[in-house]
Parts: structure tokens; sequence; C-alpha cells
């Protein structure tokens, strides 16, 4: 197993803005860092309070472009690159009334967490479409030095990904792998232990793997970053996301991308939190 880290950032490996003027005082807004390999959209662009936020082609036919960050409080977000169709703003009962100039920028507001779709119209492509994952600030969100976490980058035990969550599971003191942004290939099945939390900061990225849950209990993956399960069927597996015959495991926060099945499969267990899953999917041929 490879990886390609960057360099830590300050709390948590996120940019994190402070906004102090005017109705949107007192606004958080978290821009997460671009794992290696992903490709940006040359059409779109994407501001919140003036915050530039990646716009990130994701490679599948029918949901390809997003912008996710995280925020707290009132946000201004600006969408350009609109040109070609008669965008509107999408679920309708979120009562959202963009402001549009001359049909190639949008300007809105929001002032809680949304999944919104900057839509083209029924009669255009989807293709076209922009998918905007606005997320809570993750208020459980580790710290990489805490004494109950393992920072991936201090793991010395050999193992990769699934090494590291071992000697997790392993040692009393520890509750939680932490990996901070970057490029984590892995290519193969990853066991989730009982009493363990895989944490992804955003930015971080989990490149080609089945995520299991098996005959575990307080099993939990949260955090901001990407599960990439390889839409080529690298992984050997239909499915991203599985749990079986297990009690108390959680999903939280993580963008899902490009299983080339089903996404999630859960079965056989009991107490399944799944709480702002993003996902990205690949249509069965």
């Amino acid at each position: 197993m490879r990886y390609h880290a960057f360099p830590r950032l300050a709390a948590a490996a996120a940019c994190i803005f402070l906004i102090d003027s005017g109705p949107l005082a007192a606004s958080v807004v978290e821009v997460y860092p671009v794992p290696p390999g992903e490709i940006l959209s040359e059409r779109f662009s994407v501001t919140v309070n003036g915050e530039t936020v990646p716009v990130i082609e994701s490679g599948h036919p029918l949901a390809r472009t997003y912008a996710h960050f995280s925020f707290e409080g009132t946000v201004e977000i600006e969408v350009t690159g609109l040109e070609a169709h008669n965008y509107s703003l999408s679920p309708s009962q979120f009562g959202l009334t963009p402001t549009v100039d001359d049909g190639s920028r949008m300007v809105f507001t929001l002032d809680r967490p949304r999944y919104i779709v900057v839509d083209p119209g029924a009669n255009n492509p989807v293709g076209d479409a922009l998918f905007l994952f606005a997320d809570p600030i993750d208020p459980r969100m580790p710290d990489p030095n805490a004494p109950d976490v393992l920072d991936f980058t201090s793991h010395t035990g050999g193992g990769g990904l699934q090494g590291a969550l071992n000697e997790v599971a392993a040692r009393a003191e520890l509750n939680t792998l932490f990996l901070p942004p970057g490029l984590y290939e892995n290519s193969g099945v990853l066991d989730i232990p009982s009493n363990v939390t895989l944490y992804l900061a955003g930015g971080a990225k989990i490149d080609r793997g089945l995520i299991r849950f098996r005959n575990v209990e307080n099993a939990h993956v949260r955090g901001r970053g990407i599960l990439e399960f390889g839409r080529s069927g690298a992984n050997n597996f239909s499915f991203g996301i599985f749990g079986t015959d297990s009690h108390n495991i959680s999903v939280h926060g993580v963008i899902a991308r490009t299983a080339s099945n089903w996404n999630t499969v859960i079965r056989y267990s009991s107490e399944i939190d799944i709480l702002y899953l993003k996902v990205i999917n690949t249509p069965i041929p």
C-alpha cells in the first residue's frame, strides 16, 4: 500500500476561514485540500463567503462535478460557469431563491447544511449539473495529537491502513485512526475492527478498496474525506461499503464514489447509523 500525504495543516487539516462582516457575521467555512490525482473543473467555479472551493470532476457520467465544504452560520455562495443552460436550484422545497446575472453567475445564501443540485433543466444532460455538498462542521473531528488517536503518518508497524487499524484495536489507550489529507492506495478489503473509528480528514482519499464491517461492534468510519471504490471493478467487489452481523456501526460525513454496483450494503446488523453520506455511484452497465 502506498500513500501520499500533505504537510499537516493546523487544527485537523482543513482551511478554516472566519468571517465577521454584516449579515454573514461569525460565519465559519472549512475548505478542504484536493487529493492528488483529482481533476478540477475547467468550467464551474464556486466561492463561499469569497473563498474559493475546489470543483472536482468525479469521473461519474451522471453526477460528475461537485464542490464540498463545511460551514456554520450564514454563508453566501457564488457559482459561475452557467452560460449553457437556464440553471435553477434543486430540490425546490428548500425554497432557495438565487440571484442570476446574465445567465452565467448565480448567488444565494445558506443558513444550514444542504445538499443542492445546480440543475441545468430536464431537457439537458445531467452531466452539466453541479452538485454542492454543504456539510456542517464536524463537532467530533478528533485531534490527531490526542492520546487516544493514532495519526497514520506516525504508524511504523507496517501493514498499511489495515495494520494501523489493527494497532488501534490492539492498544487499549487508542480508539481512532486519523488520516490526514493525502492519497491512500488500498486495493483490497479494509476491515474496521470493533471499538475503532477510522477518521478521514477533509482532503484524505482512500483509493480502491472495500470498507467492511464483519462481526464487529462499535466500529465507525467518519470524516470529510473520500472513499473511492474504483468504477473499473479493480477492487474486485460489486460494492464499496459492506456490513454484516455487526452492532452499533456508523458511516458519517464521507463521500463514497464510483462503486461498480451497490454503493453501501448493510445486512443482519443492528444499531446502524448513516449520516451525511454523499454517494456518487456508477450505474450497472
